[in-house]
């Protein structure tokens, strides 16, 4: 049995391309730091590469990049990065610095730490937008009887 210094895994249910690109992002900066790693995926298209009970016992440390739910019962007693799946694409080279300094996982849920993206203060004028637009749309269709 090979030892790795770290386990992951990157895991999105909207599809394959994060899982993927976050798994590849993660082993590119593992080697960069020279240290071995084995990520899982999980996506809609399943799970492949699943962590074995003694790759995740011979381990440092785990890095769970994942938007979606992961059974992570199997994590308790290592080191532990919980993040999103942009964070496991964006900031992999971070995550893998981090990874033997994070706190231990004793069980339970994990709180996913707040998005760094701003991705706030893009969504709500979207929001705003497109509730100004339905708005516009029910009034002319529904209020002024508009048809084609």
């Amino acid at each position: 049995m090979e030892a790795y210094d770290i386990v992951a895994v990157a895991a999105c249910d909207k599809g394959v391309a994060h899982t993927y690109m976050a798994a590849e992002a993660l082993e590119k900066a593992a080697a960069a730091a020279g240290k071995k790693i084995r990520v899982e995926t999980r996506s809609s298209g399943g799970e492949k590469k699943v962590l074995t009970d003694e790759e995740i016992a011979g381990a440092g440390a785990v890095i769970v990049a994942s938007d979606m739910d992961v059974p992570m019962e199997r994590f308790i007693g290592k080191p532990l990065v919980y993040t999103g799946i942009s964070d496991g694409i964006n900031r992999a080279a971070e995550l893998i610095g981090e990874a033997h300094r994070a706190p231990v996982y004793n069980g339970g849920t994990v709180e996913m730490p707040p998005a760094k993206s701003g991705g706030a203060r893009v969504a709500l004028p979207i929001v705003i937008i497109g509730g100004a637009l339905a708005a516009a749309a029910y009034y002319f269709f529904a209020v002024l009887d508009f048809h084609f």
